[in-house]
Protein backbone atom coordinates (compact mmCIF):
# COMPACT_ATOMS: atom_id res chain seq x y z
CA UNK A 1 0.00 0.00 0.00
CA UNK A 2 1.85 3.35 -0.92
CA UNK A 3 1.80 5.85 1.32
CA UNK A 4 0.21 8.71 2.21
CA UNK A 5 1.82 11.90 0.22
CA UNK A 6 3.91 14.47 2.77
CA UNK A 7 3.76 18.52 2.16
CA UNK A 8 7.01 20.26 1.53
CA UNK A 9 8.85 21.30 4.67
CA UNK A 10 8.73 24.65 2.90
CA UNK A 11 4.74 24.59 2.65
CA UNK A 12 3.85 23.04 5.95
CA UNK A 13 5.62 26.38 7.64
CA UNK A 14 3.65 28.77 5.43
CA UNK A 15 0.31 26.40 6.59
CA UNK A 16 1.55 26.68 10.30
CA UNK A 17 2.06 30.44 10.10
CA UNK A 18 -1.40 30.87 8.40
CA UNK A 19 -3.20 29.07 11.05
CA UNK A 20 -1.22 30.79 13.99
CA UNK A 21 -1.63 34.56 12.82
CA UNK A 22 -5.00 34.21 10.52
CA UNK A 23 -6.68 35.61 13.97
CA UNK A 24 -4.66 38.83 13.99
CA UNK A 25 -4.69 39.07 9.98
CA UNK A 26 -8.35 38.71 9.49
CA UNK A 27 -9.71 41.64 11.22
CA UNK A 28 -6.94 44.07 10.17
CA UNK A 29 -7.50 43.17 6.86
CA UNK A 30 -11.38 44.32 7.27
CA UNK A 31 -10.33 47.34 8.85
CA UNK A 32 -7.50 48.36 6.25
CA UNK A 33 -10.20 47.68 3.51
CA UNK A 34 -12.76 50.13 5.03
CA UNK A 35 -9.62 53.06 5.71
CA UNK A 36 -10.41 56.23 3.71
CA UNK A 37 -8.25 59.44 2.56
CA UNK A 38 -8.60 61.81 5.36
CA UNK A 39 -12.27 63.99 5.19
CA UNK A 40 -12.92 67.52 6.40
CA UNK A 41 -11.66 68.61 9.79
CA UNK A 42 -15.13 68.01 11.34
CA UNK A 43 -15.95 67.36 14.76
CA UNK A 44 -16.94 63.61 15.45
CA UNK A 45 -20.13 62.07 17.10
CA UNK A 46 -18.57 61.13 20.07
CA UNK A 47 -16.90 64.21 20.91
CA UNK A 48 -16.82 64.12 25.03
CA UNK A 49 -14.37 61.19 24.72
CA UNK A 50 -12.14 62.26 22.32
CA UNK A 51 -11.96 65.70 23.96
CA UNK A 52 -10.46 64.09 26.85
CA UNK A 53 -7.87 62.46 25.21
CA UNK A 54 -6.82 65.36 23.60
CA UNK A 55 -4.75 66.79 26.64
CA UNK A 56 -2.45 64.56 28.95
CA UNK A 57 -3.95 63.25 32.03
CA UNK A 58 -1.41 63.67 35.30
CA UNK A 59 -1.89 61.00 37.56
CA UNK A 60 -4.73 62.30 39.99
CA UNK A 61 -6.94 62.65 36.54
CA UNK A 62 -7.19 66.30 36.97
CA UNK A 63 -7.59 67.61 32.89
CA UNK A 64 -5.72 70.13 32.06
CA UNK A 65 -8.19 71.54 29.40
CA UNK A 66 -10.34 73.31 32.92
CA UNK A 67 -7.32 75.77 33.05
CA UNK A 68 -5.92 78.82 31.25
CA UNK A 69 -2.39 78.61 29.45
CA UNK A 70 -1.14 81.44 32.33
CA UNK A 71 -2.34 78.77 35.02
CA UNK A 72 -0.74 75.91 32.67
CA UNK A 73 2.78 77.64 33.28
CA UNK A 74 2.47 78.04 37.16
CA UNK A 75 4.19 80.11 39.10
CA UNK A 76 8.08 81.18 38.68
CA UNK A 77 10.60 80.70 41.47
CA UNK A 78 12.75 83.22 40.18
CA UNK A 79 15.14 80.99 38.76
CA UNK A 80 13.02 80.32 35.54
CA UNK A 81 11.70 76.92 37.25
CA UNK A 82 7.61 77.40 37.23
CA UNK A 83 5.32 74.77 39.92
CA UNK A 84 2.59 74.32 39.34
CA UNK A 85 -0.46 74.08 41.80
CA UNK A 86 -1.61 70.79 43.12
CA UNK A 87 0.45 68.80 40.09
CA UNK A 88 2.65 67.42 42.70
CA UNK A 89 0.17 66.05 45.16
CA UNK A 90 -0.04 62.30 44.89
CA UNK A 91 -1.59 60.12 46.70
CA UNK A 92 0.46 56.88 48.10
CA UNK A 93 -1.16 54.92 45.57
CA UNK A 94 0.50 56.51 42.68
CA UNK A 95 1.64 53.71 40.42
CA UNK A 96 5.70 53.89 39.86
CA UNK A 97 8.45 55.72 41.03
CA UNK A 98 9.15 58.92 40.36
CA UNK A 99 10.45 59.46 36.76
CA UNK A 100 14.66 61.07 37.41
CA UNK A 101 14.57 64.24 35.29
CA UNK A 102 17.85 65.89 34.34
CA UNK A 103 17.81 69.61 33.80
CA UNK A 104 20.13 70.68 30.78
CA UNK A 105 20.48 74.05 29.25
CA UNK A 106 17.77 74.70 27.14
CA UNK A 107 16.25 71.33 27.39
CA UNK A 108 15.84 67.47 29.67
CA UNK A 109 16.24 64.09 29.47
CA UNK A 110 14.78 61.24 31.41
CA UNK A 111 16.99 58.78 32.95
CA UNK A 112 15.67 55.19 33.91
CA UNK A 113 17.35 52.21 36.07
CA UNK A 114 18.97 49.35 33.92
CA UNK A 115 17.32 46.94 32.66
CA UNK A 116 13.99 49.26 33.35
CA UNK A 117 10.82 48.86 30.91
CA UNK A 118 10.55 52.39 30.87
CA UNK A 119 11.92 54.25 27.45
CA UNK A 120 14.25 57.51 28.26
CA UNK A 121 13.19 60.97 26.21
CA UNK A 122 15.18 63.33 25.82
CA UNK A 123 14.18 67.20 24.78
CA UNK A 124 16.29 69.85 22.77
CA UNK A 125 13.80 72.93 22.64
CA UNK A 126 16.79 75.26 21.60
CA UNK A 127 16.97 72.93 18.11
CA UNK A 128 13.37 71.69 18.39
CA UNK A 129 13.98 68.26 18.99
CA UNK A 130 13.11 65.15 20.35
CA UNK A 131 14.24 61.53 20.56
CA UNK A 132 13.08 58.56 22.75
CA UNK A 133 15.14 55.29 23.11
CA UNK A 134 15.39 52.18 25.67
CA UNK A 135 18.51 50.38 25.78
CA UNK A 136 19.62 49.08 22.32
CA UNK A 137 16.55 49.70 20.82
CA UNK A 138 17.01 52.26 18.30
CA UNK A 139 15.65 55.53 18.74
CA UNK A 140 13.29 57.73 17.15
CA UNK A 141 13.95 61.29 16.62
CA UNK A 142 12.10 63.77 16.25
CA UNK A 143 12.75 67.26 14.73
CA UNK A 144 9.97 69.70 14.71
CA UNK A 145 10.44 72.02 11.62
CA UNK A 146 7.91 74.54 11.45
CA UNK A 147 4.49 75.62 12.29
CA UNK A 148 2.25 76.71 9.10
CA UNK A 149 -0.97 79.01 7.72
CA UNK A 150 -2.22 77.44 4.80
CA UNK A 151 -5.23 77.55 2.30
CA UNK A 152 -6.92 74.15 2.46
CA UNK A 153 -7.23 74.10 -1.34
CA UNK A 154 -8.89 70.93 -1.72
CA UNK A 155 -11.02 70.77 1.55
CA UNK A 156 -9.03 66.95 2.68
CA UNK A 157 -8.32 68.72 5.89
CA UNK A 158 -4.63 68.03 5.57
CA UNK A 159 -1.37 69.74 4.17
CA UNK A 160 -0.69 68.85 0.91
CA UNK A 161 2.43 70.01 -1.08
CA UNK A 162 2.07 72.40 -3.75
CA UNK A 163 -1.35 74.13 -1.46
CA UNK A 164 -0.84 78.23 -0.51
CA UNK A 165 1.07 78.67 2.14
CA UNK A 166 0.29 82.26 4.07
CA UNK A 167 3.04 82.06 6.71
CA UNK A 168 5.81 79.74 7.53
CA UNK A 169 7.41 79.53 11.31
CA UNK A 170 10.73 78.20 11.21
CA UNK A 171 11.18 76.39 14.90
CA UNK A 172 14.34 76.22 15.44
CA UNK A 173 14.95 79.67 14.50
CA UNK A 174 12.02 80.74 16.83
CA UNK A 175 12.99 82.03 20.38
CA UNK A 176 12.22 79.12 22.43
CA UNK A 177 12.58 78.60 26.26
CA UNK A 178 12.02 75.01 28.55
CA UNK A 179 9.88 75.64 31.68
CA UNK A 180 9.65 73.44 34.65
CA UNK A 181 6.04 73.54 35.25
CA UNK A 182 5.86 70.35 37.86
CA UNK A 183 8.11 67.56 39.16
CA UNK A 184 7.04 65.38 36.06
CA UNK A 185 6.32 68.37 33.47
CA UNK A 186 8.66 70.21 31.42
CA UNK A 187 7.40 72.80 28.69
CA UNK A 188 9.05 73.98 25.48
CA UNK A 189 7.74 77.47 24.53
CA UNK A 190 8.06 78.72 20.92
CA UNK A 191 7.66 82.49 20.39
CA UNK A 192 6.17 82.21 17.05
CA UNK A 193 5.48 86.61 16.70
CA UNK A 194 2.08 88.67 17.44
CA UNK A 195 1.41 87.57 20.53
CA UNK A 196 1.67 83.66 19.34
CA UNK A 197 3.05 80.97 20.67
CA UNK A 198 3.29 77.20 20.42
CA UNK A 199 3.84 74.93 23.45
CA UNK A 200 4.96 71.60 24.01
CA UNK A 201 3.97 70.10 27.11
CA UNK A 202 5.72 66.74 27.75
CA UNK A 203 4.18 64.27 30.52
CA UNK A 204 6.73 62.15 31.80
CA UNK A 205 4.94 60.77 34.28
CA UNK A 206 5.48 56.59 35.16
CA UNK A 207 1.40 56.27 35.56
CA UNK A 208 1.15 56.80 31.82
CA UNK A 209 2.44 53.27 31.83
CA UNK A 210 6.34 51.23 31.14
CA UNK A 211 5.76 51.58 27.11
CA UNK A 212 5.47 55.42 27.88
CA UNK A 213 8.44 57.69 27.72
CA UNK A 214 6.33 60.94 27.64
CA UNK A 215 2.94 62.04 26.70
CA UNK A 216 3.25 65.44 24.78
CA UNK A 217 0.39 68.20 24.41
CA UNK A 218 0.62 70.33 21.34
CA UNK A 219 -0.57 73.23 22.56
CA UNK A 220 -1.03 76.63 19.10
CA UNK A 221 -2.32 79.92 21.14
CA UNK A 222 -3.28 82.64 19.04
CA UNK A 223 -2.32 81.60 15.91
CA UNK A 224 -4.89 82.99 13.34
CA UNK A 225 -2.96 84.29 10.25
CA UNK A 226 -6.17 85.27 7.80
CA UNK A 227 -9.55 84.98 7.50
CA UNK A 228 -11.25 82.07 5.95
CA UNK A 229 -12.97 78.66 6.48
CA UNK A 230 -10.33 77.10 4.08
CA UNK A 231 -7.50 78.44 6.01
CA UNK A 232 -5.70 75.75 8.35
CA UNK A 233 -2.69 75.41 10.82
CA UNK A 234 -0.35 72.90 10.71
CA UNK A 235 2.76 71.55 12.52
CA UNK A 236 5.69 69.73 10.52
CA UNK A 237 8.16 67.37 12.21
CA UNK A 238 11.26 64.94 10.81
CA UNK A 239 10.86 61.75 12.04
CA UNK A 240 14.19 59.66 11.69
CA UNK A 241 14.71 56.28 12.89
CA UNK A 242 18.10 53.97 11.57
CA UNK A 243 17.14 50.88 9.77
CA UNK A 244 13.86 52.31 8.47
CA UNK A 245 10.54 53.60 10.03
CA UNK A 246 6.60 52.45 8.69
CA UNK A 247 3.45 53.56 9.51
CA UNK A 248 0.97 51.50 11.88
CA UNK A 249 -1.69 52.08 13.79
CA UNK A 250 -1.18 51.46 17.62
CA UNK A 251 -4.43 51.19 19.71
CA UNK A 252 -6.62 52.54 17.40
CA UNK A 253 -4.38 55.41 16.92
CA UNK A 254 -1.54 56.62 13.73
CA UNK A 255 1.70 55.92 14.62
CA UNK A 256 5.51 55.63 12.99
CA UNK A 257 7.53 53.55 14.27
CA UNK A 258 10.97 52.41 13.81
CA UNK A 259 11.07 48.64 11.45
CA UNK A 260 14.23 47.25 12.77
CA UNK A 261 14.65 45.07 16.10
CA UNK A 262 12.18 42.98 18.67
CA UNK A 263 10.94 46.15 20.24
CA UNK A 264 10.53 49.60 18.56
CA UNK A 265 10.18 53.37 19.27
CA UNK A 266 7.31 54.74 18.26
CA UNK A 267 5.46 58.15 17.84
CA UNK A 268 1.57 58.32 18.04
CA UNK A 269 -1.22 60.74 18.27
CA UNK A 270 -4.88 61.12 18.72
CA UNK A 271 -7.31 61.98 15.67
CA UNK A 272 -9.13 64.82 17.25
CA UNK A 273 -7.53 67.77 18.56
CA UNK A 274 -9.72 70.41 20.63
CA UNK A 275 -10.29 73.81 18.75
CA UNK A 276 -11.56 76.63 20.88
CA UNK A 277 -13.33 74.28 22.64
CA UNK A 278 -14.76 72.00 20.06
CA UNK A 279 -13.00 68.77 18.95
CA UNK A 280 -12.00 68.56 15.38
CA UNK A 281 -10.26 66.06 13.36
CA UNK A 282 -6.77 66.17 12.62
CA UNK A 283 -5.27 66.02 9.12
CA UNK A 284 -2.24 63.95 8.89
CA UNK A 285 -0.23 63.57 6.67
CA UNK A 286 3.04 61.28 6.53
CA UNK A 287 5.32 61.69 3.55
CA UNK A 288 8.38 58.75 3.57
CA UNK A 289 11.44 59.10 1.83
CA UNK A 290 11.03 56.43 -0.76
CA UNK A 291 14.89 55.50 -1.05
CA UNK A 292 16.40 55.46 2.36
CA UNK A 293 13.29 54.76 4.49
CA UNK A 294 14.88 55.82 7.52
CA UNK A 295 13.17 59.31 7.60
CA UNK A 296 9.58 60.76 7.46
CA UNK A 297 7.82 63.96 7.31
CA UNK A 298 4.65 64.32 9.07
CA UNK A 299 2.25 67.21 9.20
CA UNK A 300 -0.84 67.66 11.96
CA UNK A 301 -3.31 70.28 10.50
CA UNK A 302 -6.08 71.92 12.46
CA UNK A 303 -8.49 74.40 11.79
CA UNK A 304 -7.31 77.80 12.57
CA UNK A 305 -8.00 79.03 16.24
CA UNK A 306 -7.19 81.17 19.36
CA UNK A 307 -6.70 77.90 21.46
CA UNK A 308 -5.62 74.24 19.73
CA UNK A 309 -4.89 71.36 21.74
CA UNK A 310 -3.47 67.74 20.83
CA UNK A 311 -2.21 64.57 22.26
CA UNK A 312 0.89 62.76 21.07
CA UNK A 313 2.93 60.32 22.61
CA UNK A 314 6.58 58.88 22.58
CA UNK A 315 7.18 55.21 23.58
CA UNK A 316 8.52 51.72 23.00
CA UNK A 317 6.88 48.54 22.63
CA UNK A 318 7.16 44.86 21.15
CA UNK A 319 7.38 45.03 17.66
CA UNK A 320 5.92 41.59 17.27
CA UNK A 321 2.98 42.47 19.44
CA UNK A 322 2.37 45.72 17.92
CA UNK A 323 2.59 44.68 14.48
CA UNK A 324 1.15 41.42 14.15
CA UNK A 325 -2.37 42.60 13.32
CA UNK A 326 -1.13 45.03 10.63
CA UNK A 327 0.08 42.73 7.80
CA UNK A 328 0.32 45.58 4.83
CA UNK A 329 2.26 47.70 7.78
CA UNK A 330 5.16 47.58 5.51
CA UNK A 331 3.61 48.78 2.39
CA UNK A 332 2.07 51.32 4.82
CA UNK A 333 -1.33 49.96 5.12
CA UNK A 334 -3.64 48.45 2.23
CA UNK A 335 -5.23 52.32 2.17
CA UNK A 336 -2.34 54.23 1.15
CA UNK A 337 -2.18 56.87 -1.34
CA UNK A 338 0.67 56.84 -3.51
CA UNK A 339 1.49 60.40 -5.36
CA UNK A 340 4.72 61.59 -6.45
CA UNK A 341 6.21 64.33 -4.74
CA UNK A 342 8.97 66.94 -3.89
CA UNK A 343 12.50 66.47 -2.00
CA UNK A 344 12.47 62.77 -2.44
CA UNK A 345 9.36 61.41 -0.40
CA UNK A 346 7.35 59.59 -2.63
CA UNK A 347 4.78 57.82 -0.48
CA UNK A 348 2.10 59.98 1.35
CA UNK A 349 -0.21 58.33 4.24
CA UNK A 350 -3.30 59.48 5.18
CA UNK A 351 -5.70 57.97 8.04
CA UNK A 352 -9.35 58.17 8.91
CA UNK A 353 -11.20 56.01 10.82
Amino acid sequence: MPSPTRPSPALALVLALTVAFAPALVPSLATSALAQESGPANGGPDNGSQRDANRSQDPNGSDDGDRSASERRGTDDGQGHRSDRGADDRGPDQAGPPVEIEDRRGGFATRAEPGSPRPEVAVDAANASASVQRGDVRPLDVHLDEVLAFEDGDGDGAYDIGERVLDRQSLPEAPAEILVTANETRTAVYELGEEASLELVFDVSAAHGDEVGAKFDVEVHNYTFADGEDVHTALGSRIQVDGGLERVERQGRPAVVGEAGDDVAYLSWVQNATVDGTDHRVGSSVLVDAEERDSAVVYWAYPQGEEIVHDPELGVRDAVRELAGNPGSFAFGLAVTTTILFGGYAVRARWNR
